[in-house]
């Protein structure tokens, strides 16, 4: 009889870490439209920016400079992207990042960013934060624990 409670948190706990981990944007995206409210603001460059995901915060760049950071939370991004703000969601299934960034002399900016190389267009592409691991590992250790004492 223990040995099923046991193995019935050890599930539950994996199921658990399955939840927490979140997508991997990590890739090569590039500009898909980008429209201003003002006739003399032009859009940044085309790309390709290349986005590095570490956890729930990332950095962009293009070529070897570093145009960007961000962070990913719940699909909604917020970044600083070229010395702009930018806020926006990330579309898992058009693999689109939705963004709209506040300019210089309240320019706003509409910008679609398309994933098209990289662990962003693997849909089953996921990262955990080691923070995250250790944490459910010692739950689930101290839930087996409190299960084995009491049976």
């Amino acid at each position: 009889m223990n040995m099923f409670y046991s193995i019935a948190v050890l599930i539950i706990s994996l199921t658990t870490v399955t939840k927490i981990s979140s997508e991997n944007l990590s890739g090569i995206y590039v500009i898909d439209s980008c429209e201003c409210n003002s006739p003399t603001e032009k859009c940044e460059p085309n790309g390709p920016f290349i986005l590095d995901h570490q956890r729930s915060s990332f950095a962009v760049r293009y070529g070897s400079v570093q145009v960007g950071v961000g962070t990913l939370a719940n699909n909604r991004l917020d970044l600083y992207l070229n010395q702009n703000r930018c806020k926006g969601l990330w579309n898992e299934k058009s693999r689109i990042a939705e963004l709209k960034c506040q300019h210089k002399d309240d320019v706003v900016c509409s910008t679609k960013l398309r994933c098209v190389s990289g662990s962003c267009v693997d849909h089953r592409s996921a990262i955990v934060s080691s923070a995250t691991i250790t944490t459910t590992i010692s739950l689930l250790s101290i839930i087996s624990s409190l299960v084995m004492l009491i049976y």
